[in-house]
Order: structure tokens, then sequence, then C-alpha cells
């Protein structure tokens, strides 16, 4: 049993439509948070990118981590 996995997938962004974004993290997100615990996973880090916060125009976000 691997005591760490590193989710980092995602699909391209779009500015066009977050849709496909959505439907893809989410799901997908889901399904290996589900792995991890039917496995026995201790820790599940998980990457992100900056248009969480940041979109380009505006100012950061505000976000709390943890």
């Amino acid at each position: 049993v691997a005591e760490v996995v590193f989710h980092m997938a995602a699909p391209d962004s779009s500015i066009n439509s977050h849709q496909p974004q959505y439907s893809v993290n989410v799901p997908g997100t889901q399904n290996v948070i589900d792995a991890c615990v039917d496995t026995g996973v201790k820790r599940l880090i998980y990457t992100s990118s900056p248009s969480v916060v940041f979109d380009g125009v505006h100012g950061i976000f505000s976000a709390a981590e943890s």
C-alpha cells in the first residue's frame, strides 16, 4: 500500500467554458480520494493551479490552505 498519493491531473484550462474542468476535476478528484480511502493510503497531496485564486485580472482571491 502506498503511503502517499500525489494528485496532479487536470484537463487543460479553457477560458470559454468552465464545465469541462468541473466535469473532469470534481468526479476525478473524488475517485482519487475514494481510491486512497479504499486502499488505506495515509496521505493525499493535491496540487492545483494559480487560476484557483488568481484570474490574471483581479487581485488574489481569499483562500485558506490546509
